[in-house]
């Protein structure tokens, strides 16, 4: 490559006379031009098709971005071109930022990554790892900010989260060392594994026993070494009492002297829900022992005490009887004197319990605990027993004695807060398996989804393979709608939202519906779908709500097809034997793996059947039953069952006819609307539609049928373009845009405008949005995700009406 210059001489007439030619080689600036223009392309292609998001910033704070960029702060690339990187930053973000930006400017750093916030376009707040450079010119003046960014939010979520369960966790444990610190009582905590070891102690422990928290420190076993060894039989069965009964155990000081103290132990469990540690709580009662053994046997007979007094001799007949004995145990004193006290009060303790205390008393021990006995009448209750050996001068065993006293109140007490208790955890642990189920349901199908539509875009695959992946995938979508249908159906129910919409059905026209939609999936499964009807001469005409009596059936037919492996399913319906005329009963019948008798309660509640753990479990929200439990008994009737595991399952539920139809006017009125309308041979239609996924499938879905299409984004530039296009024959009108809504743009149209066809296609899916929709001025509702046959049909069932919107085309 060279450069060329001539200049030109002349004479002194003008003539030219000669030229001098100068010739510079370029080659090498050449090749640096070349160079610089394919790395400029490089460059565009790695920002264009980046999986980060990607952004070019220029002083003026004016942004270029790539599609990944878009994605994360919600804007189209047009908007962020017209933005500053102020607009969407978070305000508290804003002064850092421009602190690193002028010290990447002044040359202090050449790179830069931090953590800021972007205020998304629909208001979310996303948190980004970014990082910026300084691109400059061959002068080293600086050009602009080169930026890139990755979404971190969920990591962020999941880093607070654990940081709020650290700080919760050491703030108990905070709050337990207070409690323990300051209170008079002995509290400790064991932990159960690897073995049975002390993890902490209150300091009255230190100030009882005598030893000092070095010689515990020094000796891990202290704990269990402190326990008098005459106990420590007791001290397994102590750490299993963990709902706060009481346990008498002696612990030793380190002086050698013996401390009586009761005990009440409660489990401790982690966040998975099993339990690590035991926490207690423990009294010195030792004077309390010292003045027991102090009292002398006279003493212990006092009349009056409100405790049933009892002594025996050795061989357990009865000495002393006193009067609150006689008032507890129904017994006289004189009845009894004598007599065994086994035969009078018997008590239903383990054998291995009276093992225990027997053994206690002979060797000179006492025992205290809890028995069940029985009085003169022969009714049993429960009692807290004090017994302890009666002495003589040389210590030989002379007796027992027995303090004794009804604590049948106390232990309805415990035992309801034990059953509160139990259910709230219950509780707690149907909805985590609920919410557990939740998310498989949503997952699983949703990995379907995202798994075959990548697979989709390899370029090698053959029709076969696509039209497979497609099918996988529109399975997937049904089941996940079905998921979330079941989620909002049975949260509607729960806030006492769902409302009855009675219209006239024809029973027939339904069940058998229902039974050529089910033949197919019965089919697959090479079970036999049979539609039983005593009734077929008969009126087949009910007053209900026709989506919640199709919902009902459809659930129990579902199910019984889900849990029948072979053999028959048979549904049907018949005039409910000894009742009214007006009641009538359906049934569905199949011959599968049938339900325990145990289980067939628990069913139809809400969150149960999420917790069902056996073999069979399949795939589902387990809110089938409830919902269809509920609308049954919305319609005045009842759901049960009749079902033997491993025999088969009967469903059944009735529905009363006498109920009155409530006016559904408002379809019909609205519906007049339709009956001035005029279609061409294609339509002219509006789309008002902000999603622009959703907006592309649409006008796909129309293309066949569409003359003109006008796309609009917003409520607003709906009602102006149809003022000024009065040709339009169909609005697709969505619901939720971003200025007016689309029921407020339809009545704003509808004021200039009755004749134009206007479809309502919505997420808004709930059992009464469509009529709605349809008092509010549009002439019928497609529910998202729109299905092009329903579609198609609903264009033509507008067209079918009048003779002359029938062509070729529709």
């Amino acid at each position: 490559w060279v450069r060329e210059k001539a200049e030109i001489s002349y004479n002194k007439t003008g003539e030219p006379i000669e030229a001098i030619g100068f010739v510079q080689d370029i080659t090498e600036r050449k090749i640096a031009e070349e160079a610089i223009v394919e790395s400029e392309e490089k460059f565009r292609n790695i920002f264009e098709n980046s999986t980060d998001g990607k952004s070019i910033t220029h002083f003026d704070g004016c942004i270029k971005t790539n599609a990944a960029y878009c994605k994360i702060v919600g804007y189209s690339q047009e908007e962020l071109s017209k933005l500053k990187w102020q607009s969407i930053t978070h305000p508290d973000d804003i002064e850092a930022n421009i602190s690193i930006s002028n010290s990447i400017l002044s040359g202090e750093k050449n790179f830069e990554r931090w953590e800021k916030r972007y205020i998304k376009k629909n208001g979310d707040i996303v948190w980004v790892d970014i990082s910026t450079t300084l691109q400059r010119d061959n002068e080293n003046k600086p050009l602009y900010f080169i930026t890139s960014i990755i979404d971190i939010t969920e990591q962020k979520q999941v880093r607070q989260q654990l940081i709020t369960a650290k700080q919760k966790a050491e703030e108990s444990e905070e709050k337990f060392r207070t409690l323990s610190e300051n209170s008079p009582a002995i509290i400790y905590r064991i932990l159960l594994q690897p073995s049975f070891k002390f993890d902490y102690v209150s300091p009255v422990v230190y100030e009882i026993t005598g030893y000092s928290p070095e010689d515990h420190y020094n000796d891990p076993d202290l704990g269990f070494k402190m326990v008098h060894p005459d106990d420590r039989i007791l001290l397994e069965d102590a750490m299993q009492k963990t709902k706060g009964e009481p346990v008498i155990l002696r612990w030793v000081r380190k002086d050698g002297k013996a401390i009586w103290t009761e005990q009440r132990n409660v489990l401790i469990y982690n966040e998975a829900g099993n339990p690590y540690a035991i926490e207690g709580i423990a009294t010195d009662i030792t004077a309390q022992k010292d003045a027991e053994e102090k009292l002398t046997f006279q003493a212990n007979l006092l009349s009056q005490i409100s405790e049933a007094v009892v002594a025996t001799d050795v061989e357990g007949a009865i000495t002393y009887w006193n009067l609150a004995a006689e008032k507890l145990y129904g017994w006289k004193s004189k009845e009894v004197i004598g007599k065994s006290i086994q035969e009078i009060t018997p008590a239903s303790s383990p054998k291995e319990q009276a093992t225990i205390f027997i053994n206690l008393l002979t060797k000179g021990q006492s025992w205290t605990g809890e028995l069940i006995v029985k009085n003169k009448e022969g009714c049993s209750f429960p009692i807290m027993l004090n017994m302890s050996p009666m002495l003589d001068t040389n210590h030989n065993i002379m007796g027992v004695i027995g303090v004794s006293s009804d604590i049948s109140e106390r232990k309805k007490t415990e035992q309801a807060l034990i059953t509160a208790m139990e259910k709230a955890q219950e509780s707690d642990r149907l909805k985590s398996a609920f919410l557990a189920n939740m998310s498989h349901e949503i997952r699983t199908p949703m990995n379907g989804i995202l798994g075959f539509t990548n697979l989709l875009q390899q370029p090698d695959l053959t029709g076969t393979e696509q039209q497979e992946y497609i099918k996988i995938i529109q399975t997937s979508g049904n089941r996940m709608l079905n998921t979330v249908n079941d989620i909002i159906d049975i949260s509607r129910i729960e806030s006492g939202l769902a409302e009855l919409l009675l219209s006239e059905v024809n029973i027939e026209d339904q069940l058998k519906e229902l039974h050529r939609f089910f033949i197919p999936e019965a089919a697959k499964k090479g079970i036999k779908l049979k539609l039983k009807n005593d009734r077929s001469d008969q009126n087949n005409k009910l007053i209900t709500d026709a989506k919640k009596f199709n919902s009902i059936l459809t659930n129990l037919i579902k199910n019984a097809i889900k849990y029948t492996e072979k053999g028959f399913i048979e549904f049907g319906y018949r005039i409910m034997e000894k009742t009214d005329a007006g009641t009538l009963i359906f049934y569905v019948k199949d011959s599968g793996i049938g339900i325990p008798k145990n289980r067939h309660q628990a069913i139809f509640e809400r969150f149960v059947q999420a917790d069902i753990e056996d073999k069979m479990a399949r795939q589902g929200s387990g809110l089938g039953l409830a919902i269809s439990k509920a609308y049954a008994e919305m319609l005045g009737g009842k759901l049960w069952l009749e079902s033997e595991e491993g025999k088969g399952s009967t469903f059944y539920f009735t529905m009363e006819n006498t109920i009155e139809a409530k006016s559904n006017s408002i379809a019909e009125s609205k519906g007049q609307i339709v009956e001035k309308n005029s279609l061409h041979e294609k339509l002219n239609i509006l789309l008002v539609e902000d999603d622009e996924t959703s907006l592309h499938l649409i006008t796909i879905l129309l293309e066949k049928f569409t003359r003109k299409s006008i796309k609009v984004s917003s409520g607003s530039e709906a009602v102006e373009t149809c003022r000024r296009n009065p040709d339009i024959d169909l609005i697709l009108m969505d619901i939720q845009l971003p200025d007016i809504n689309g029921y407020e743009a339809t009545r704003m149209i509808r004021q200039f405008n009755k004749e134009v066809i206007i479809f309502a296609q919505t997420a808004f899916a709930l059992s009464g949005d469509r009529e709605k929709a349809i008092s509010m001025g549009c002439t019928d509702y497609i529910s998202k995700p729109i299905n092009k046959a329903e579609l198609d049909s609903a264009i033509k069932k507008y067209a079918k009406k009048y003779p002359g919107l029938k062509n070729k085309h529709l």
